[in-house]
């Protein structure tokens, strides 16, 4: 009963919400990041985040100081994760002046992170590696990742320190599957084989983000175990099957994941298919399409015209908009959420809003 509660009212939201329109120009997305509601101001900063080189050094310095200085945490998380994507780097005296500053939880991990992507380790890595004994998993995972991003050599350091945590100390693997993820890209054969044996020895396997980086760790230092990698395309969450199957492509082993488009289960041609799009493997486009439109399973024909989506095709886009109109709550809700998420505004199931967003964007 909760559970459909929670579900309609979402719908209600996506349908019946006034519609958004997606900001036209950086001036106008400048004035809503002065807008009195909250969410206004971090679409704002969400989508000046998106301009990447079109953002000038002042326009960036502006979104920095109303954001970061909002009272609500999700303007400042939004703020925290444009700076990230923007990389104004004459800025990044002034993002490590308030990283101390900002105590709230929620937005704690999203600023450690930004600090990250300046990639200036000799500087940043001291300062982000003075959260890593922080109580909070999340803040953990977040210095994990900000020290891999920036090259910090205290990146491999931390990593193989928090894979001797115990359950106790970490009980959902969430800081172990992240050290795991930092051996992936910073982390040498010694240290992969280390991590597989922490995975296999206190069950990683419990946990799907466990399983998920143990697909990746394999792809990358175990290449050759291909019948490892074989079994995690099988796994029961499709977020898991989908890293094991791009992690195939990335060992290598194409032919193998082309033919789990063929396979007879439909949850392993969906996650080809994802993987696919994942691994840009554009000799497996035309089977993308073709099963888009002709898979015998509503499930993989929606999650290839997804991959499609990602890959920015034609196909998917009318497969996207169609979508809208689908009888399906769980799949229209999904295709309102990705045109969302690529144009920034909020037009519900009206399809000829949605195509005509598209239309200005592509122009």
């Amino acid at each position: 009963m909760r559970c459909a509660l929670v579900l309609t009212c979402v719908f209600a939201l996506l349908v019946l919400a006034p519609a958004a329109e997606a900001f036209e120009s950086l001036s106008q997305a400048r004035r809503a990041l002065g807008h009195k509601q909250a969410a206004e101001r971090a679409r704002a900063a969400i989508w000046i985040g998106n301009q990447g080189e079109a953002v000038s050094r002042g326009l960036a310095a502006q979104l920095l100081e109303r954001t970061l200085s909002d009272p609500h945490p999700s303007v400042r998380r939004a703020g925290w994760n444009a700076m990230a994507r923007l990389r104004v780097r004459s800025l990044w005296p002034e993002l490590r002046r308030r990283l101390p500053f900002e105590q709230t939880p929620d937005v704690m991990p999203a600023a450690i992170i930004a600090l990250g992507a300046g990639r200036m380790p000799e500087i940043d890595g001291p300062i982000v590696d003075a959260f890593s004994d922080h109580p909070s998993p999340s803040i953990r995972v977040a210095v994990l990742t900000s020290l891999t991003d920036m090259g910090a050599p205290q990146a491999i350091v931390r990593a193989r320190e928090m894979l001797a945590l115990s359950d106790t100390q970490d009980p959902t693997w969430a800081i172990r599957a992240a050290a795991m993820l930092t051996v992936c890209r910073a982390g040498g054969i010694e240290d992969g084989a280390h991590a597989a044996r922490v995975y296999a020895d206190q069950k990683g396997h419990r946990f799907w983000f466990a399983r998920s980086a143990y697909a990746r760790l394999v792809s990358v230092h175990l290449p050759d175990q291909v019948a490892v990698l074989a079994t995690l395309v099988r796994d029961e969450d499709p977020r898991v099957g989908v890293t094991a199957a791009t992690g195939l492509a990335r060992a290598g082993h194409i032919q193998t994941l082309l033919g789990y488009l063929r396979a007879n289960e439909a949850r392993v041609r969906a996650v080809a298919a994802a993987a696919v799009a994942q691994a840009r493997l554009e000799s497996a486009y035309p089977r993308l399409r073709r099963m888009a439109r002709h898979d015998t399973s509503r499930r993989v024909r929606w999650t290839a015209a997804k991959a499609l989506w990602h890959l920015e095709d034609p196909l998917g886009e009318r497969l996207v908009l169609l979508a809208v109109s689908s009888a399906e709550p769980a799949i229209w809700a999904e295709a309102v959420a990705l045109l969302a998420r690529r144009t920034g505004a909020a037009h519900g199931r009206n399809v000829s809003a949605w195509r005509e967003e598209l239309r200005r964007r592509r122009s």
